[in-house]
């Protein structure tokens, strides 16, 4: 007697395997949205925090600029505007944002200039999260 697999069952193995790749990828595309859509949110937030940090340490206007394909922080010093820190934005993984780019302003206090509050859409597929900025500096991530 000789041990192995004939070609048939071989088939029908790679049939089946085949049959349930096709049920589960919808699901793991799903998953795979969520978190790239999270992840770019968590990246706002951070850059927020980041821009924030860097007013109160340098004493000086900071500006955040929030864009589809990047995220720039730049210390505002008269006319010249010098770049302290840069980001790929949410574009390059295939999330849009909802917004115009928008630039955040932040005092040497820390707090925000020239707003109530900002509101920036992160879609991707069926995942959304919106990321809430207020003039106090509170940076709300709703799913």
């Amino acid at each position: 007697m000789q041990k192995g697999v004939t070609l048939l069952e071989l088939i029908f193995a790679l049939a089946i395997t085949g049959i349930l790749v096709v049920l589960v990828m919808p699901a793991v595309a799903g998953l795979r949205d969520r978190y790239l859509v999270g992840t770019a949110a968590q990246a706002i937030a951070s850059a927020h925090n980041r821009a924030r940090i860097q007013a109160v340490l340098q004493s000086r206007v900071v500006d955040l600029e929030v864009r589809p394909d990047s995220l720039l922080i730049r210390a505002t010093s008269g006319a010249t505007a010098i770049p302290l820190w840069s980001e790929i934005g949410p574009a390059q993984n295939g999330i849009t944002l909802g917004s115009p780019t928008r630039i955040l302003t932040f005092a040497p206090t820390g707090i925000t200039l020239g707003f109530a509050n900002a509101t920036f859409v992160l879609t991707r597929g069926s995942a959304r999260r919106q990321v809430i900025v207020s003039r106090l500096g509170r940076v709300r991530i709703i799913p």
